[in-house]
């Protein structure tokens, strides 16, 4: 009665169907989150590709606006997720990707995608200047990613 005996070891209450069940399950519900992601960004977006509400998020903002903003920020960057886990990369890099740039947000006060070239070299320049090679490569490797991202995926 070992390993090499030849019979397999089945869960109890689980036949081959309940597997099959299980995966149909599994793929309808993902198409579902597909479909409705593509409606979503679909509504957002005018014929020409610009954003139909795009959010102020600057201290000009009221209330409502700057949560639409918080929401518009979050959204981005589960995109950004969707899209690394997609890709295929690994966990631990997504969340190291994600850790730096929330870094990068918390010194730069406004979403990312108000970043100019010239506050992202003051943002190496003095935050960056005293930490270690690799430390500086990967915070500059997830914001030129994030970047690259949002111009992709939403004409930024």
């Amino acid at each position: 009665m070992g390993k090499g005996d030849g019979r397999r070891d089945r869960r109890p209450g689980r036949g081959p169907a309940g597997g099959v069940l299980l995966r149909g399950l599994v793929a309808v519900l993902g198409l579902a989150i597909v479909v409705f992601g593509f409606v979503r960004y679909h509504d957002a977006y005018d014929e020409g590709g610009a954003y139909l509400d795009a959010p102020v998020c600057d201290a000009r903002a009221d209330g409502e606006a700057q949560v639409d903003c918080l929401r518009s920020e979050t959204d981005a960057l589960a995109g950004f997720v969707l899209a690394r886990t997609s890709a295929g990369l690994a966990d631990s890099t997504i969340r190291g990707d994600v850790g730096h740039l929330e870094q990068i947000r918390t010194w730069f006060g406004r979403p990312l995608w108000d970043m100019e070239p010239a506050d992202a070299d003051a943002y190496s320049g003095r935050v960056l200047q005293g930490s270690p090679g690799g430390t500086r490569l990967a915070r500059s490797q997830a914001l030129s990613t994030y970047v690259l991202f949002l111009e992709l995926r939403h004409n930024v």
